[in-house]
């Protein structure tokens, strides 16, 4: 897994005995621009004890420019054909196909993460001893699911899990048996505005577009739903340190 993804220590807060566990979604990190930009907006957060950013292979936009650019050199080969509304199906249609492929094989790898995220936490000094929370945008929300899904924390202080955009699926029938293996709560930050959630190729409901159902054990609900009202799936990261405190409050 060390291939696929990184845990990153961003803020070395010894006064505090928490540590904070970032997990990004589909191509929010597919540069060394985009992972300035979001270590910075992590760092805005100004969240207090240890801060990590867990940085995996979440696909690239790249890849899209290059299936993009290889279009663009076979019509400028086939002039004639450029306008052929055949032609411009055909042209969608590998977009769409190469986009398909590209996201379920970064869903697939996100659920691989999860399945082995033990391995990643415990690089964390003290980790068996002290709070984890876990903040994941997007598909990291499923890496967090898939994570609790295996089961076996018991070793492990995971306090508060909080989802910003989540794509994880919101009709999942284990996130009883998920949520037990947490001390804290499930905060799931949601929009309905967030049209991306709603394009994904399977069309499943996701947690970050709709509030998730109450989960009681012990005589406690566990999810805390905050409705973050017009917020677009990229504005999270942009606008973390504004958006973190309204969804992750107690």
């Amino acid at each position: 897994m060390s291939r696929i993804a990184q845990l990153t220590l961003l803020v070395d807060d010894r006064q505090h005995d928490e540590a904070n566990v970032f997990i990004h979604g589909y191509k929010a990190i597919s540069s060394q621009e985009q992972f300035a930009a979001v270590v910075h907006a992590i760092l805005t957060a100004k969240l207090r004890g240890r801060v990590y950013l867990l940085h995996w292979k979440a696909g690239k936009w790249s890849t899209t420019r290059g299936v993009l650019a290889a279009q663009t050199a076979y019509r400028a080969a086939r002039v004639s054909k450029i306008f052929n509304p055949w032609m411009l199906a055909l042209d969608v249609g590998l977009v769409a196909a190469s986009e398909i492929a590209q996201f379920k094989m970064s869903e697939r790898r996100s659920e691989r993460l999860g399945k082995n995220l033990k391995r990643h936490l415990s690089r964390i000094p003290d980790a068996k001893s002290r709070p984890i929370n876990l903040i994941g945008h997007s598909l990291g929300a499923r890496v967090i699911h898939a994570a609790l899904a295996v089961g076996g924390w018991s070793d492990y202080n995971i306090n508060d899990c909080v989802f910003l955009g989540g794509a994880a699926d919101s009709a999942a029938d284990n996130w009883p048996a998920c949520l037990a293996q947490i001390d804290g709560r499930l905060y799931n930050g949601y929009s309905k505005y967030d049209t991306v959630l709603t394009m994904t190729p399977d069309l499943r409901k996701r947690v970050g577009s709709r509030a998730m159902s109450r989960v009681v054990i012990d005589g406690e609900n566990k999810i805390v739903n905050k409705n973050c009202g017009r917020m677009s799936h990229t504005d999270y990261w942009q606008r973390l340190a504004f958006i973190l405190p309204k969804v992750w409050s107690k």
